[in-house]
This record gives C-alpha cells, structure tokens and sequence, in this order.
C-alpha cells in the first residue's frame, strides 16, 4: 500500500532531518529537509489519488507552506475549488483586510494595476 510506504520514508527522512540538526544546530537545515519530505510525501499520496492530474490543485498553507515545519507540527492543506465556481473578481478589488502579510511583519504587496 503506497500510504505506509511513505509514512516509513516520511518517518525515515524526519529522523534524518533531526540528526542533522542535531549536528550543525541549525534549524533552517530541520526546516528545510523536513519540510521537503513533506512536500515529496504529500505529491506522491496526490499523485496517487489522482492519477490524471485533472484541474484539482493542492496548496500547502501554514507552516508547511512557509517552510517552517517544526518536529511535532500539523500539515496545513487546503484544496480551492475549481476556477468556474469562483466568483467573477478582480484581484485588486478585494479589501485591504484580505491581505494578510501586515501580520507577519512584512509590507503589503504592491498593486500594478492601480
């Protein structure tokens, strides 16, 4: 079953995550590996579940989005839904409030079509 394949080299690829850090006491180095066997885990079970490809995309929020998965953190996924079902919206008519990058201490983006 593929499911527990990568749940051991998941399992495999965090201790070694951890073992590298625990070496140079870095934890960009933990961040990084891990979260890129996350990332390899996760396109694998998607790959898996949807042979085709079709037009669902899946995006890693949180954490693991950032690249900032720490040893014991969830996985933040979420799966928008299809183009047509979206509202008709121009992405720079959506409330100031939308953007969330104020909160992370960083500028807001810049709007090109204002």
């Amino acid at each position: 079953m593929p499911a527990t394949a990568c749940k051991i080299r998941l399992a495999q690829r965090r201790h070694a995550a951890a073992e590298t850090y625990r070496h140079t006491r870095n934890p960009y180095n933990f961040f990084r590996a891990y979260t890129l066997a996350l990332q390899d885990t996760a396109a694998e079970l998607w790959h898996h579940a949807f042979p085709d490809g079709g037009r669902i995309a899946l995006l890693a929020t949180g954490g693991f989005g950032r690249g900032e998965v720490y040893p014991h953190s969830d996985v933040d996924l979420a799966v928008p839904p299809p183009p047509t079902t979206l509202p008709k919206t121009k992405p720079h008519s959506l409330p100031a409030s939308s953007n969330c990058s104020g909160t992370r201490g960083l500028p807001p983006p810049s709007n090109p079509a204002a």
